[in-house]
This record gives C-alpha cells, structure tokens and sequence, in this order.
C-alpha cells in the first residue's frame, strides 16, 4: 500500500484492463471527466498483449490521478484485490475497461453515501453502449436496465437469484470491503455476484434511479466468451449464500470451485442438484437473451446503414 498520506482521495476507482485498445481511452477519460474530482484512478493492465499498456501509460503521464499498478499474478479476481490493497480513498468505484461513466456519477454517488451511513454499496441504472460509440450517447430510443432502488436478492424457491446489481456501477465502502475479504477466486467470471451477497449480509445497498453508466456490448464480453464458466459461477455464489444464511461454511476461503462443487455434493446432494439444474436452465435463458440482443444489434446497423444511403441520394 501506498503510504503517502498528503492529498488522500475520498474516492479510488479501479480498473483492470486486458486487451482493450478500442475502448481503454475513452473509458479512462470518462472518469478524468467527473465532476467530482477528489478521486484517484487506480488502472492494471492485466497482461495485454495490444497497445492497452502504452495508452494507460501515456494518460498517466500527463494526469497525475491516474495510478498505474502492477499487479503480481494474471488473472481478473488477482488484479482486484492487487487494487484493493494499493487504493487510498475510503469509497471504491469499479469502473470497466471498455464502457463509459457518467460525468455526473461519482457526485451523486458520493453524495448519497456520505448522506447515508447504513448503505454499503450504491449502484444504479445503466444504458447500452454500441461498439462504435465513444461519447455518452443520448438515451433516447436506448435500452436501459432498470434496476430497482432497493435491490434485495432472493433465496426461496426453485429460481433463486442474486441482488440486481450491476458491478461496474457500484460505489463501495472500503471498511465493508475490508470485512468481508474483498474477491475470491473460486467464482471465476462472476466474482461481483459473490462479493455482493456477501455485502448484502453486513449492510444495506441501493441503486439510484439515474443512468450513470453505459455498458458496451460486444463479442468480447466476459458472458459471450465464458457462458457456461460464468452462469456456474454466478449460481454457486447463490446457492453458497443461502447454505451461509443458515450458518454454515460456504468453503470458498480455501477450497476451489471443483472442491466445492464436491463438497456439496457429498455434504447436501438436493441442494448441488437444485444447482446443477439452476445452471442448465440460467444458461439456456443467457443463450436466448444473446441471441435476440445479437439479431437487435444487427437490425439497429442495418437501420443506420439504410438511413445513410437515404442521405447520401
């Protein structure tokens, strides 16, 4: 950890990037554009084989706030918590290495934590962004996913689900991460869905109502490339916080996925097959919700292909 205490941030967003030279530029100037500037920005290239680690040193270079760290081990959940270790503020952003922030979005958020002691984590609404676009677009005419103010997740019944909230948006109290142990490694692409639930069990979290975040869609995205890895994950997350909400070990300190997986297995077999179908079914829904995003994405070029001809005659 950095121990120069002179100007310490109220805010340490952090960033793990790994090959993303389209987009790590114009998604590091959306936060050097905040109007909220008590911050540090804290970016890892996590072993980019393109341009991605001159562009991030060639910013910081010339923006002081932005901190470039190396972090030891490859890997997303080892850079985070490489990035939890090293940050200065007391709250935490995570801002992703190919999306856009709000210029607003810090403000607000700090603002409302400060006015809030007892919530842990804000979040809030966010838009799509198309691989083409690099400015905050307008919303109009513009998918948006409305996640509710007061997300909650739900333990009960066959389809059990997380808390809605989206990770690239969340403001987080340091201290609340320090208790709980920051990331685990067992939930390999979907390391968000664990850390809140555990959140949820020390405090409250909130999403504000704004669009402070636009997520790009693309081929390169984390569920596009690992679906079946990813949907696992994000229902072990689940599945572990209700064993843990009835008092008992998760095993995720020390034990790896397939070890849980044994282990619960062996230890509760209706609850592992509640997770084996949960898995099946996730993926399935995850695999037809990409396929209508993919033919709307090709109607919307198609679209502004035509409206183009149109001007040009």
């Amino acid at each position: 950890m950095r121990t120069d205490l002179a100007n310490v941030p109220v805010v340490s967003v952090v960033m793990t990037a790994k090959d993303q030279e389209p987009y790590i530029s114009a998604a590091i100037e959306s936060i050097l554009d905040q109007s909220y500037t008590d911050f540090e920005l804290i970016v890892i290239d996590d072993g980019s084989t393109d341009r991605t680690g001159q562009i991030i040193q060639e910013i910081a270079a010339r923006d002081p706030r932005v901190v470039v760290s190396s972090c030891p081990t490859r890997g997303r959940v080892p850079c985070l918590n490489h990035a939890l270790s090293v940050v200065r503020g007391r709250y935490i952003a995570i801002m992703d290495a190919d999306d856009l922030s709000h210029p607003e979005r810090l403000r607000l958020q700090v603002e409302y934590l400060e006015a809030n002691p007892d919530v842990q984590v804000l979040g809030s609404r966010h838009a799509d962004l198309r691989q083409n676009e690099f400015a905050i677009p307008p919303l109009v005419g513009r998918a948006v996913a409305m996640k509710p103010v007061m997300p909650r997740s739900r333990l009960r019944g066959f389809n059990i689900r997380p808390l809605p909230l989206m990770h690239a948006t969340a403001l987080m109290r340091r201290e609340a991460l320090d208790r709980i142990g920051g990331y685990r490694r067992a939930f390999r692409h979907q390391e968000d869905t664990d850390l809140f639930m555990r959140l949820e069990e020390v405090g409250e979290i909130r999403n504000l109502p704004e669009v402070l975040y636009f997520y790009r869609r693309h081929e390169n995205n984390t569920g596009r490339r690992h679906p079946v890895a990813q949907t696992a994950s994000w229902v072990l997350s689940v599945i572990l916080a209700k064993r843990r909400r009835r008092g008992r070990d998760d095993w995720a300190d020390a034990a790896s996925t397939g070890e849980i997986w044994r282990k619960l297995a062996l230890h509760e077999p209706a609850l592992a097959l509640h997770a084996g179908l949960l898995v099946l079914f996730q993926y399935m829904r995850k695999k037809r919700k990409h396929v209508a995003q993919h033919r709307w994405q090709k109607l919307a070029v198609g679209t502004v292909g035509s409206q183009m001809a149109q001007s040009d005659t």
